[in-house]
């Protein structure tokens, strides 16, 4: 029972008053290398979050321990990636665990995320939930709240989007009745992603994707999701790899969106 007081409260503080979030991810290079626009996470991380509406961010652990070191305020978010996300050429990706949740709740972090890898192979399917749960267990021992963010895998470049948005709704639906804390999905607008959201018993937050459109298109993309009942939005890539002072400037006209 503590342990369900713990995450309830660090989820109340998650949210805050606002009851909605914006955060940063800066955590590519755990899965991707060497990534356009981020050779220095810290640098990237606090430069963005001198804006007021920026919550906090998306990293590894050791970045998130260099940004406390590096004077990051205590009133921001930190939600660290707890896996790495290997993406294969034929679209497949392979997970390793590369954070201990016991160690994210000691460094004083907020959450965790893990990536749940979701294709029709039913042995793909059996190792994320495996991996899956076996972390949700270990962050709830840890007092730790969860998120979740199903992704179609395998080779999704032979799929259509609606057998992509089914896999990542069946993925997502599953993530929350293994007991996932937070989900964390695209922005799907059709009935079926609308009904998700609508009813899901925990919060949906949005991710930002790749670089892609204009700010315009960026700034569409999550009216739409605060439309549909989203709670927050990760954005990063859309933000950081644009020049500096257009992605500043995009990421405040998101602030003043989802803030109010």
């Amino acid at each position: 029972m503590s342990a369900a007081i713990s995450v309830e409260a660090k989820l109340s503080r998650i949210f805050g008053s606002s009851e909605r979030i914006v955060v940063l991810p800066v955590d590519h290079g755990m899965a991707l290398g060497n990534v356009p626009g981020l050779d220095d996470p810290v640098a990237v991380a606090l430069d963005f979050l001198k804006l007021d509406g920026v919550n906090g961010i998306l990293s590894s652990l050791p970045v998130a321990r260099r940004l406390e070191e590096a004077g990051m305020s205590g009133e921001k978010l930190r939600i660290v990636t707890l896996d790495s996300a290997l993406h294969g050429t034929d679209g497949r990706i392979w997970q390793v665990p590369v954070a201990k949740p016991e160690d994210v709740a000691d460094r004083g972090c907020d959450a965790g995320k893990v990536l749940m890898p979701w294709e029709d192979e039913l042995s793909s399917r059996a190792r994320a939930l495996s991996l899956v749960a076996s972390l949700l267990e270990d962050c709830h021992r840890a007092c730790l709240p969860i998120l979740i963010e199903p992704v179609a895998s395998g080779p999704t470049q032979r799929l259509d989007e609606g057998e992509i948005e089914r896999r990542e709704l069946e993925g997502a639906r599953i993530a929350v009745e293994a007991g996932a804390d937070l989900i964390k999905m695209r922005v799907w607008t059709s009935d079926a992603g609308r009904r998700f959201v609508s009813a899901c018993p925990v919060p949906v937050v949005a991710l930002g994707g790749t670089l892609s459109g204009g700010s315009s298109d960026v700034v569409q993309t999550i009216k739409t999701a605060f439309d549909i009942g989203f709670r927050g939005i990760f954005v990063g890539r859309n933000i950081w790899q644009r020049p500096r002072s257009e992605g500043l400037a995009l990421m405040q006209t998101i602030c003043e969106i989802v803030h109010g």
